[in-house]
């Protein structure tokens, strides 16, 4: 199905959700919380749609988002960062290989407890984000609506402690030596944002999983000041 079907239809429930998630995104700034614009929205159009309010998303809004997230990420691939994750190499690989661990084992639980069949466990609770979790259950024959719920519920949970965990927990966190330091050059960056968009769906099509996140990732990495 077409990501433009019922576009007119939709239009109405679109405009509604751009007006509820622009000013809760503008107040959680104004307050200064953690990672407002994410929060804020995230939080308000969930909110209308447990409210029976369907509010639905721009067509390539979710594609748009991690083109810019990606890129972001990717300027962050400084010659510091390289040096510290090379040195914190066997931590991070350990701490990978528990987290799957940890999921396998949440998989036999969530199937003894809830019912829902070891396969559908399996894509629940593996780490991943939540639209490549459902699309490779879906491809593999497991039930979409508990992955998709588990992740989402997940995601959500961590997007929202974590920061503000961070944020005010008196957790001593010193981000200077990692940031790159470069200026605002829209000449660079709308041509730079339509080509990863572009390749990014492109990458999609070729059933690369999360192309419009990891294609501009890998692109601007290599550029990092």
């Amino acid at each position: 199905m077409s990501i433009f079907a019922n576009f007119k239809e939709r239009l109405p429930r679109m405009a509604l959700a751009l007006a509820v998630a622009i000013p809760a995104g503008a107040l959680l700034a104004w307050l200064e919380t953690p990672i407002p614009w994410m929060i804020g929205p995230m939080v308000a159009v969930a909110a209308l749609n447990l409210l029976g309010i369907r509010a639905f998303a721009l067509p390539y809004g979710r594609q748009m988002g991690q083109v810019v997230l990606g890129s972001a990420i990717g300027i962050y691939f400084t010659p510091p960062v390289l040096v510290a994750l090379a040195a914190n190499a066997l931590p991070i690989l350990l701490t990978t290989f528990s987290a799957f661990a940890i999921g396998g084992i949440g998989a036999l639980v969530m199937s003894r407890v809830s019912g829902v069949d070891g396969k559908s466990a399996f894509f629940a609770s593996i780490p991943g984000g939540s639209m490549a979790m459902a699309n490779l259950a879906e491809k593999y024959g497991a039930t979409m609506p508990p992955v998709a719920v588990a992740h989402s519920l997940r995601v959500s949970i961590l997007v929202i402690v974590i920061p503000f965990g961070l944020t005010y927990g008196g957790i001593h966190i010193e981000p200077s030596s990692f940031r790159p330091e470069f200026s605002l050059d829209y000449s660079i960056l709308i041509p730079w944002l339509v080509a990863s968009a572009v390749l990014g769906e492109l990458s999609e099509r070729l059933r690369f999983h999360n192309g419009c996140l990891l294609t501009p990732l890998f692109m601007s990495a290599p550029f990092s000041p």
